[in-house]
C-alpha cells in the first residue's frame, strides 16, 4: 500500500470509481467529496459535515465544543450590542478556506447578510491535531506568525497562511487528553474517518474546536510522513 509516499491526486468521474475500488486496496477522498456508493475500501466517504461550515456548526453535535453561532443576522446583532468589544465573522462563503469569504464585523452595522455568523473567541494558542479512527496516534501542529508575511496582508483575526500565520510542528506546547479527545470526538461526529482539526485555547482556557480539514496541507514531510504511516496500519 503506501510504504513510502502518498500517491497523487486524481480526479476520478462517478464513473470510474467502481474500476478504482476494484483496483486499489484503499481510495482515499481527499477533500471535498461524496456522498458516493458505498464501499469499505473508501476512507472518508461523505465529507460534507466538515467542509460545509454551516452544516458542521448545525449538525455535529456537543454545542459546548464550538464557539457561538447564530444563522440569523439580526441574533448576532443583539450579541453583538450585549458587550462593547466583541466580534462576530459573517460567513458569505459556507465551503471555502484560508479565510476567503469572512466579513470580520464589530458593530451590527457592518453585518452583511450571510448564512452564517460566528462569534469571535480570543485565544491564547491554536492548535491543528491530526487524528484517526482506527487508532489512538496523533499529530499535533500549532499556529504561530509566519516568517516573511507583509505587514499588508497580516491580520491577527483571521489566521490564515496569506494573513501571516502557518501551523508548525516544531517546539509545539504540550496538548493535553482532552484536547485530542476533543479532536477524535470531532472527526467522528462528522462522519469521518480521518481529519485535522483546528482546536484553539481561550483567553478563559476554555477549549473550542473551529473546524475539520479534510485535505490537510501535506508540504511539511513530518505531516506527510504521519499520514503515510498511519494509512500503512490499515
Amino acid at each position: 500500500m503506501l510504504r513510502r509516499s502518498l500517491p497523487s491526486c486524481r480526479r476520478v468521474s462517478l464513473s470510474r470509481l467502481d474500476r478504482v475500488i476494484r483496483k486499489y486496496e484503499r481510495v482515499i477522498f481527499w477533500g471535498n467529496c461524496g456522498p458516493v456508493t458505498y464501499s469499505d475500501k473508501i476512507l472518508n466517504i461523505d465529507t460534507h459535515l466538515a467542509t460545509d461550515k454551516r452544516e458542521f456548526f448545525i449538525r455535529t453535535g456537543n454545542a459546548e465544543d464550538r464557539p457561538p453561532y447564530w444563522l440569523d443576522k439580526e441574533e448576532a446583532a443583539a450579541w453583538l450590542r450585549e458587550k462593547e468589544g466583541r466580534i462576530v465573522f459573517a460567513r458569505t462563503k459556507l465551503t471555502s478556506h484560508s479565510g476567503d469569504g469572512i466579513v470580520v464585523c464589530r458593530t451590527p452595522d457592518d453585518l452583511p447578510d450571510a448564512k452564517l455568523y460566528t462569534a469571535y473567541i480570543r485565544k491564547k494558542a491554536e492548535y491543528r491535531i491530526h487524528v484517526n479512527t482506527w487508532s489512538d496516534n496523533f499529530f499535533v501542529q500549532q499556529k504561530r506568525k509566519r516568517n516573511g508575511a507583509s505587514e499588508e496582508d497580516y491580520s491577527a483575526l483571521i489566521r490564515s497562511y496569506h494573513h501571516g500565520w502557518v501551523y508548525c510542528s516544531d517546539n509545539v506546547d504540550p496538548v493535553t487528553t482532552d484536547m485530542v479527545h476533543m479532536a477524535q470526538r470531532a472527526v467522528r461526529n462528522c462522519g469521518l474517518d480521518f481529519g485535522a482539526v483546528d482546536l484553539i485555547v481561550s483567553k478563559k482556557d476554555r477549549l473550542y474546536v473551529l473546524e475539520v480539514n479534510t485535505a490537510p496541507a501535506l508540504s511539511a514531510p513530518s505531516t506527510k510522513e504521519f499520514y503515510v504511516g498511519q494509512f500503512n496500519l490499515l
